[in-house]
């Protein structure tokens, strides 16, 4: 009887650390399965930040103004913020350009008008806070005509390319742009900046 018993409590702690041990590898195996779920459940959402979201779409109608002479801008754009800091997309170009004065040549009263149509490319990066680093790739048509007394000319409609840079200044949506055509082909943004003003939303 007693060897019974001695046999006995030698063999309660191998038992009892097969037990232990059956336990613990179910609940690692119970915490593998959790943390490959998980790891599954990552990169499924990754997967989804990586494709197209809708909520990174930006709208911006665009209007530029001038006067002395006339000049009115509406240039509605559509975006995509890429990354936090960079956004790029399309743009519509519609553009009316007046001038009236006296023509000391002719001696007589001048009315230039012109029409500019088109569209492009555009993007923006964020360098500071409120400051942005933009550009404009653009190709337009432009149609001018001379009015004059006994004199009326309108030459024919030309296409024109144009490559804006500058900086954008703006905050909560808001901005101003500062701009300079390079390649200073296109008779609305010669010799000069060009600026314009509008929103994100």
């Amino acid at each position: 009887m007693k060897r019974l018993l001695f046999l006995f409590v030698l063999l309660l702690p191998s038992l009892s650390y097969a037990q232990f041990d059956k336990r613990q590898k179910g609940n690692s195996t119970e915490n593998n399965q959790n943390s490959s779920n998980s790891q599954r459940n990552d990169k499924d959402q990754q997967e989804d930040v990586k494709g197209f979201d809708p909520s990174k779409l930006v709208i911006s109608p665009i209007i530029g103004m001038r006067f002395n002479p006339t000049l009115v801008q509406l240039q509605p754009k559509v975006g995509y913020r890429f990354h936090e800091r960079l956004m790029a997309g399309v743009s519509f170009n519609y553009i009316y350009y007046k001038d009236f004065y006296f023509d000391q040549r002719f001696n007589t009263n001048r009315t230039d008008k012109g029409r500019t149509l088109g569209g492009g490319i555009w993007g923006q990066y964020q360098v500071f806070n409120f400051l942005s680093a933009a550009a404009d790739i653009e190709m337009n048509s432009y149609k001018y005509s001379v009015a004059m007394v006994n004199y009326n000319v309108t030459e024919p409609i030309k296409w024109y390319p144009s490559a804006l840079v500058g900086a954008a200044l703006g905050v909560n949506g808001f901005y101003i742009k500062f701009q300079y055509d390079l390649l200073q082909m296109n008779p609305n943004y010669q010799n000069r900046f060009v600026s314009s003003f509008g929103f994100f939303f």
